[in-house]
């Protein structure tokens, strides 16, 4: 995971949380967040409102991913006891494939639906 993050720390990107779940990046130009899991494979997650606005997204994502980790995502009820902060988890096989796919959600404007 260390190869991805130093690529997004010189796109722009610097680490605002790191949790044993998750850590946090923000995009300083466009002040958007994702988060890196630490999985096998690497797995970002994406703010709902960037996903929901981009359909393509969407149905290229493998789901919804509900942590209390994700604190500059919105929250949803999930069945459990409160609502929860979710976002969209994309896997990916390399470094180089989640920092081209990263830079292009970059683009997606994000609108409250």
């Amino acid at each position: 995971m260390g190869n991805i993050i130093k690529r997004l720390i010189d796109a722009g990107y610097r680490v605002t949380n790191v949790t044993k779940k998750s850590t946090e990046l923000e995009h300083g130009p466009s002040g958007k967040y994702l988060y890196l899991l630490p999985n096998k494979t690497i797995t970002v997650v994406l703010d709902p409102l960037t996903v929901e606005a981009d359909k393509e997204l969407e149905r290229a994502s493998a789901g919804m991913n509900h942590n209390t980790s994700f604190k500059q995502f919105p929250v949803r009820d999930n069945g459990g006891a409160g609502p929860i902060t979710y976002g969209y988890a994309f896997r990916f096989s390399s470094a180089e494939e989640a920092f081209t796919f990263i830079q292009y959600a970059l683009t997606v404007p994000t609108e409250k639906i």
